[in-house]
């Protein structure tokens, strides 16, 4: 049966050598040895018989794990990145009217053509490049709480450390705190803001875990 194991080993040879996987493929295997042998009873040769018992099984699913297009996926989530730093970049623009907004704004610039130049090329492969990839629904899962933790962590840091610098004195010395004029309530409002818009970073990952739950086979736009 060393066709039949190296026929089994193709069909998973995309999916990750987890214990699920792992597990479900010795199952599948010996059912598949049963299936061969009643085939070879019934007339068929070996060979006739193990393609035959693969046709049957080539379109298997394993819950929390499916198989998409790599070019298409990765153009969906080049453009989906390349969507959310350009409304990065919209969100920077009050920004500019402050030396430290300025620099932010540019940054964001800068992030926002290199994802997009990366989305224009990956369409362009999409169309030419026919190859499978196979994603682990779980582990991204598990990621998005990851970003969320990471990104709420820093966030908080960044906003009790910005806190402490601009009213740090003003708290310690029991003095009064002043905002002279629009512009520095502007310029302190803004040092909470930017740190805001890296909301947009968790939004991106949230975003893609839904696309990945909704993708159903080769459903993806066609491109």
């Amino acid at each position: 049966m060393n066709n039949l194991h190296r026929e089994v080993n193709k069909l998973f040879k995309h999916y990750p050598h987890t214990p699920k996987v792992m597990e479900f493929k010795e199952e599948l295997f010996s059912n598949l040895q049963e299936k061969v042998q009643d085939l070879i009873k019934e007339g068929y040769s070996q060979q006739q018989a193990i393609k035959i018992a693969i046709e049957d099984v080539k379109d298997f699913t394993i819950d929390g794990v499916i198989t998409v297009n790599k070019m298409q996926y990765k153009t969906e989530l080049a453009q989906l990145a390349f969507i959310y730093s350009l409304i990065g970049l919209i969100l920077s623009i009050p920004l500019m009217l402050y030396s430290f907004g300025r620099v932010f704004n540019f940054c964001t610039l800068i992030i926002t053509l290199g994802l997009g130049i990366r989305y224009v090329g990956f369409k362009s492969s999409a169309k030419v490049i026919d190859d499978e990839i196979v994603v682990d629904i779980n582990k991204i899962k598990s990621m998005k709480k990851l970003i969320w933790i990471l990104w709420g962590t820093l966030f908080t840091v960044i906003i009790i450390t910005a806190t402490a610098v601009q009213f740090g004195s003003n708290v310690w010395f029991g003095t009064a705190i002043k905002v002279d004029g629009p512009y520095a309530l502007g310029e302190l409002l803004s040092r909470y803001y930017m740190p805001l818009i890296t909301i947009l970073i968790p939004f991106y990952f949230n975003h893609t875990t839904n696309f990945i739950l909704n993708y159903k086979g080769d459903e993806l736009n066609e491109f």
